[in-house]
């Protein structure tokens, strides 16, 4: 939970601070737990030029995505210009490993996904 501690914070101290979702975030440090609902209901839709601007200026997209999806943890789905769902999981422990990566028509799918990565 220190993860989601810290992402109040950063929610807190945004330009444009969204009080509902440091609300839903103080309840999710205080239970101490998180749903997938709560999981999928924390996403934030973002144009690619502001998550580059005001999230992440290093980040690597790929040359077709459009929008981000940001949500904790640093999940990141990029949305393509296919209108697909596009989640790379940093997890390759070998330099030459590829990352685990998930495409889908259904964002839903793809946030089931990450919240069973997250809750391993």
């Amino acid at each position: 939970m220190k993860q989601i501690k810290e992402e109040v914070l950063l929610e807190k101290m945004r330009v444009n601070s969204n009080a509902s979702r440091v609300q839903r975030l103080q309840q999710i440090v205080d239970r101490n737990a998180i749903t997938q609902h709560e999981f999928s209901n924390l996403g934030m839709f973002m144009s690619r030029d502001a998550y580059l601007k005001n999230v992440n200026k290093n980040a690597v997209l790929l040359n077709n995505c459009t929008d981000v999806v940001y949500y904790l943890f640093n999940f990141v789905v990029q949305v393509l210009d296919s209108s697909t769902y596009h989640f790379e999981l940093d997890d390759a422990t070998e330099s030459d490993e590829m990352n685990t990566q998930l495409e889908s028509s259904n964002l839903k799918t793809v946030e089931k996904f990450m919240y069973n990565e997250l809750t391993k």
